[in-house]
Formats: C-alpha cells, structure tokens, sequence
C-alpha cells in the first residue's frame, strides 16, 4: 500500500489505549522494485531529478502527494505493472480534479514549481495551465518513488497555428505510459496527432531559475516563476520511434 498513512499505537499489559496519531508517514513504493529503466530519450536523463521546479523531498509536498496517491490496494496482489498503471490513472484524475484551468498572463509566461502551485490556491483549487498540471503530476509521481518525466510538444493546429503543450510520463517498470492530466488523458499517446502535424516532443530537464533572467519579460531568479523553455537546461529530443509523431521520421 502507498500514500499517506495513519499511525495507530496500541498500547498493552494492564491497559487498554489506542491512540490515533492522525496521518502523519507516506508510504512509498522501493526505486529499486523498477530495476533498470529502459527506453530513456538521453543517457543523461535524471526522472528523479530534484531541480527549481521540484522539491518532491520536502515534507510539505511528500504529504501532498500521499494524499493525492493513496491507493487502497496490496501491492503484493498485483504485478507492480498494474500497481503503478492503476495509480498513474488515478493520479490524473486527482489533479484534474484540483485545478483550475487559469489562462491568464502569469501562467502563460511562467511554469511554476510544485511548491509554488501548493501556495497558489484560490477557491481551494490550484491554478495554472498544462504546464503546472504535470509539474503536479512528475513531483508526486516522483515523491512515491515513480520514474516520470516532463515531456513539451510542438504541433501545428490544423496545420496552420504553431501551438505547445506539456505532460507527463511514468514507467511501470515495463513501458513508459503517457499521462495528460490537463485533459484529462492517460495512455493515448497518439491522441494529439488528431489536431495537427506534430512538430517535435522532448523531454525537459534541468530546471534553473537563473539561466533565463529578462527583466522586461518579468523573470526573477528564485521566486519559483520559470521560463517554460529557456529555464531548462535540457531540452531531450525525442526520437522518431516515440508514438506522438504523426508517423515515423528518418
């Protein structure tokens, strides 16, 4: 079982008292119980990286995402396979259902980190589009242990308007499985070539706070405001094989 647990003492020999400590320890799948994870787009890549945009070792977001993540289920009765798919699935409804889709400048310009989007609640929802959806969704999939990643795609709308759009995948420990909680989606990778030409999908990685710095554009190094695209270090392109394309590339 993983999530966010209650603590429950009994206490014996002469008296009779069980004391309810309230939720207060996550529980959190082994990293070793994925054993080698395949099909990476770089060799560099790092789907537990901790960075200015994830901080999924601070208890503040670890409860937040045993909330999000508790799954009722021993996970010795199923294959880790189905264990990790099932919550992934549930993990996108969790975050759709707590967000408000917001459009407004902030979250066009800036991709917040997770700690930022916990702050950021109006109407007990948080706010944000796409891209704070599955910053969401990578730092609680990451708190209970799951490789996942952030992935930006490209396409042409209608072959006619240049549009971007970010979510997320996790490894099962047997495939990687596209999860869109904006949508929200979850293993339809192909879902996207229904609007367009799909330009590029990469991987981002590397967030940073100081490599993007305009004054005009209104970015301030360490205020958890990140460029979408040039606060990121790595920009992994994926390769022609990944289902999102339209058809396979040379």
């Amino acid at each position: 079982m993983v999530g966010l647990k209650k603590v429950i003492v009994d206490i014996s020999g002469g008296l009779d008292v069980t004391f309810d400590m309230g939720f207060n320890f996550v529980q959190r799948f082994k990293r070793s119980e994925f054993g080698n994870v395949q099909y990476l787009v770089s060799t560099f890549e790092n789907y537990y990286e901790l960075s200015d945009l994830y901080h999924f070792n601070k208890w503040s977001i670890l409860k937040k995402a045993g909330e999000a993540c508790d799954y009722p289920y021993e996970s010795n009765n199923f294959p880790l396979s189905t264990v990790v798919y099932n919550l992934g699935l549930a993990l996108t409804s969790w975050i759709k259902a707590h967000f408000n889709y917001n459009d407004t400048q902030l979250y066009r310009k800036f991709t917040l980190s997770d700690e930022k989007i916990l702050e950021t609640i109006t109407n007990g929802l948080y706010q944000g589009v796409c891209d704070e959806y599955t910053v969401l969704y990578v730092s609680f999939a990451r708190a209970m242990n799951i490789p996942a990643r952030q992935i930006y795609i490209k396409y042409k709308l209608f072959g006619l308007l240049l549009m971007g759009h970010e979510f997320a995948e996790i490894w099962n420990g047997e495939r990687w499985i596209h999860a869109d909680p904006t949508g929200p989606l979850y293993d339809i990778p192909t879902y996207y070539r229904a609007f367009g030409e799909v330009i590029s999908v990469n991987v981002l990685q590397g967030a940073d706070d100081a490599l993007y710095t305009n004054v005009t554009y209104g970015d301030v190094t360490g205020d958890g405001y990140l460029h979408y695209w040039y606060d990121f270090e790595y920009h992994f392109t994926y390769n022609s094989t990944n289902p999102y394309y339209n058809e396979e590339r040379e």
